[in-house]
């Protein structure tokens, strides 16, 4: 009779790759057991793992739009806030100049001039807020502050209007300062041009791009630069005009408020559309993740079964091995 055997090394050897395998298997069902999930995507799809990829991807390409769309969000809610403060500040002067500018008021018309100077100072103290490490109303300039100091707006102003004997004079001057593009924009804008859109989906842009130069912003810079310089001796000696000068930039102040309701409507609309472009990619991302999971998850009650079986089978097999370890001819004989 013919007879077959196994040397010691192959079985070994092949206790060894059984051991593992087997190790393999319990490590495997004891990961489907616990997620609830597959462990192995191509043999539970039969090697077609197209379907996976592609949700996959289009859940990548949603993480990265709600990237976009969380920044721009933060961004637009800073910039409101911003123009709110912006907006405050330019109200409140605008009554403190109007009730200033009374005939016969001079002294209250130095005071109102310096409420003016610490308004400037905030105003530009908001208009250079930085979110995170990006300036707000810098435009592609984010590193920068977008203003220069109020000090030195005030000492360039000052200088523009240094010849002037009259408030309309001074208006004229400061308005042609501001306006010439080798003046303000030059001199006190540290910027640059306004942000590109937020891609926050494919196809659509959401744009944020006021800065500094926005023309409701230096309005409201200009009629308060002109109340911030009546401290500074302008019209020295010309009771009249000083209060008329404060009487023009209160009134061009509150004017104004309807160009500024203008930015902060324009920033409104953005911030929906930011919102709506949100509640579309978490709804996408609910729904491309449930189809996924249709595609990967396992029963919990067959997932449990797998690991018994696969736990008993590497029992008995570490049995098995321990039994042919403790071999001897006595004992096989």
């Amino acid at each position: 009779m013919t007879t077959s055997s196994i040397g010691d090394l192959s079985r070994g050897f092949s206790l060894r790759n059984q051991t593992t395998r087997l190790r393999a298997e319990v490590d495997l069902r004891a990961l489907e057991a616990t997620t609830g999930t597959t462990g192995d995507l191509a043999r539970r799809l039969g090697g077609d793992v197209a379907r996976v990829v592609s949700i996959d991807n289009r859940l990548a390409q949603g993480h990265s739009y709600r990237s976009v769309t969380a920044e721009a969000a933060q961004r637009a809610t800073a910039v409101q806030s911003a123009l709110s403060r912006l907006s405050d500040e330019a109200d409140e002067l605008s009554s403190t100049l109007l009730t200033a500018s009374s005939p016969g008021n001079d002294a209250a018309v130095t005071t109102a001039g310096l409420a003016a100077e610490s308004r400037l100072q905030a105003v530009i103290g908001t208009l250079n807020t930085r979110l995170g490490d990006r300036g707000l109303f810098s435009g592609t300039e984010t590193r920068r502050p977008a203003l220069i100091d109020a000090n030195d707006l005030l000492d360039l102003a000052e200088a523009a209007v240094a010849s002037e004997t009259s408030a309309a004079g001074i208006d004229s001057a400061l308005t042609a300062w501001f306006e010439d593009p080798a003046g303000f924009s030059a001199q006190a804008y540290l910027g640059g041009p306004g942000l590109e859109p937020f891609v926050v989906a494919s196809g659509e842009g959401v744009s944020l791009d006021v800065t500094a130069l926005d023309p409701a912003i230096t309005d409201q810079l200009k009629s308060m630069v002109m109340a911030a310089l009546l401290p500074r001796d302008l019209l020295a000696g010309q009771t009249e005009e000083r209060a008329e000068l404060a009487r023009m930039a209160g009134e061009r102040l509150a004017e104004g408020a309807t160009d500024r309701a203008g930015i902060a409507a324009r920033v409104g609309i953005a911030e929906g559309r930011i919102a709506a472009a949100e509640a579309r990619h978490a709804a996408d991302d609910t729904a491309y993740s449930l189809a996924r999971l249709e595609l990967v998850a396992v029963d919990d009650y067959e997932a449990a079964t797998a690991l018994t079986e696969a736990e008993q089978q590497l029992e008995t097999l570490y049995a098995i091995t321990a039994r042919l370890a403790r071999l001897s001819l006595s004992e096989y004989l």
